[in-house]
């Protein structure tokens, strides 16, 4: 009988204990599930990303860039709060780096109804991270703002990229994975029509990543001349991609190498004519020539 007793009291200490560690990770649960980042991002491609395979399907073995790929992020976001209505939401600078997630730390759980991931090459200055644009109702509107120069070459020096999603959920107690394409912003614009070249000053040593903007329509191939004429022109020129207008990544090239007056690189993508274009160039510029762009 007291064998039983003993028995049934070690049993109900052993319930209540575990009872009690129950009630302390449903209180550590409840004070700090909400604080801890429950939300990663991945982008399907990233400015300057170097393939792990080149086109022909073989290892690319690219040399390192002078300048590494990747950069920061910024959240500019419309989140729904009962009893508050729409709240805004700034968070950033995040450090990101090509095939890897990152976690925008500080993202509450909740309805999002707007979120949008700025990509810019290095950080930005804090006074001007206000002023990218809050996505909204009117998307057209928010595009269009996006683009104009006073976002995108003010702010992101033509170099920047935005995701953006619509009616988000946040959800505390899960993990969010959110899959992004980055979209170019640029305020460059190479057309057929009349051939301009687009001006490329000098970078003074420092490597310039940078968006141009391809006339929609356009079909045929485009012709990017990598040159350096004693001394003037591209000195060193690094990866350069062609993008749509959805964020894919149609074509890149990772050059990532000295342009000398006898080792001038000539690249040819072709243009399908179906969606507006991007092209994405990483340079050393020395003399102010332009860059040499051709449609044919």
């Amino acid at each position: 009988m007291d064998s039983m007793k003993h028995l049934r009291s070690g049993a109900f200490r052993a319930v209540r204990h575990a009872l009690g560690l129950a009630v302390c990770a449903l209180a550590a649960t409840l004070s700090g599930c909400a604080l801890k980042p429950t939300t990663d991002v991945g982008f399907a491609f990233m400015p300057g990303e170097i393939p792990a395979f080149n086109a022909a399907g073989f290892d690319n073995n690219a040399p390192a860039p002078l300048s590494p790929p990747g950069g920061v992020v910024y959240v500019r976001a419309i989140r729904a709060v009962r009893g508050r209505g729409a709240v805004e939401t700034t968070l950033g600078p995040f450090a990101v780096t090509p095939g890897q997630t990152f976690v925008p730390e500080g993202l509450q759980p909740g309805l999002y109804r707007y979120l949008a991931l700025y990509y810019a090459p290095e950080a930005l200055d804090p006074s001007a991270v206000s002023r990218l644009p809050l996505p909204g109702e009117n998307r057209a509107a928010f595009w269009e703002e996006a683009s104009a120069p006073a976002v995108s070459r003010d702010i992101l020096n033509d170099s920047g990229a935005v995701a953006l999603f619509a009616d988000l959920k946040v959800r505390r107690f899960r993990a969010n994975h959110l899959e992004a394409a980055l979209v170019p912003l640029t305020s460059e614009l190479f057309a057929a029509r009349d051939g301009t070249q687009p001006a490329c000053p000098d970078t003074g040593g420092a490597v310039r990543k940078r968006f141009i903007m391809l006339e929609p329509g356009t079909t045929g191939s485009l012709y990017v001349m990598l040159t350096n004429f004693d001394g003037a022109g591209i000195t060193y020129a690094g990866t350069v991609s062609l993008y749509t207008a959805s964020g894919g990544c149609v074509e890149t090239k990772n050059l990532n190498r000295p342009i000398t007056p006898d080792s001038p690189e000539s690249l040819l993508f072709t243009m399908t004519g179906d969606e507006r274009l991007y092209l994405y160039v990483e340079y050393v510029a020395a003399g102010n020539r332009p860059l040499g762009l051709f449609f044919f």
